[in-house]
Formats: C-alpha cells, sequence, structure tokens
C-alpha cells in the first residue's frame, strides 16, 4: 500500500500545484481530472493491448473483452467533462444533471450496441 501512496504523492506533485491543500476547491477539481485523465490513457493503453493480442490469438472473446473497455472509456471522458464543468460553473446541482444524464446515455448506448 506503501507504493500506491507514494505513486498517488508522485503524480501529484507532478501536475497539480499546491497538491497538499485539499481543502481548496481548485486543487480539488485539479486531483479529479488528474484521476480521468490517467484512466483515460490507461484504458486506452490496455484497448490496444487487449486488441492487438485478441486479433493476433484469434480469440472473439478477447476482442469483445477490448470494445467492453469503450465504456469504461466513456464513464473516464465523462468524469473529466463533469470536473471541467465544476471549475466553470458554480450552481452544482447543473453539474450532477448533466453527468447523471450523459451516465445514462452512455450506459444504454454500450449496453445495446
Amino acid at each position: 500500500m506503501k507504493v500506491l501512496e507514494k505513486l498517488n504523492r508522485w503524480l501529484a506533485s507532478l501536475f497539480i500545484a499546491d497538491f497538499d491543500d485539499i481543502y481548496n476547491k481548485q486543487v480539488r477539481i485539479q486531483y479529479g481530472l488528474l484521476a480521468g485523465w490517467i484512466s483515460i490513457i490507461a484504458t486506452l493503453a490496455l484497448f490496444i493491448v487487449k486488441m492487438i493480442l485478441g486479433l493476433m490469438a484469434g480469440s472473439i472473446s478477447v476482442v469483445a473483452n477490448a470494445f467492453h473497455l469503450l465504456s469504461h472509456l466513456a464513464n473516464s471522458i465523462i468524469l473529466v467533462v463533469s470536473f471541467k464543468l465544476t471549475a466553470r460553473h458554480h450552481k452544482i446541482e447543473a453539474v450532477i444533471s448533466l453527468t447523471v444524464i450523459g451516465g445514462l446515455i452512455a450506459g444504454h448506448y454500450f449496453q445495446t450496441a
């Protein structure tokens, strides 16, 4: 567990100014954006690896699992958009509504696709 804590602290110190000031709204927004972008990058990398390996092995299930990762990618994108909207708008109700609607649309799309 100490390794993950050190990794989190290192990443936060690289990308977030005043990363120790967690009571500052702007710092918390930066934490959310950092988490969202890391999730997007990791999900895209995993998608590419699974797709290549699935195609090389001729495994339909691995290729299908790679495409399933796109639903996780949609959630990460919604996370980043939500934090960007939170940074701009002062009314949290509007941001929550847009986030919930976006999540429902993305969830419905990827469940029926």
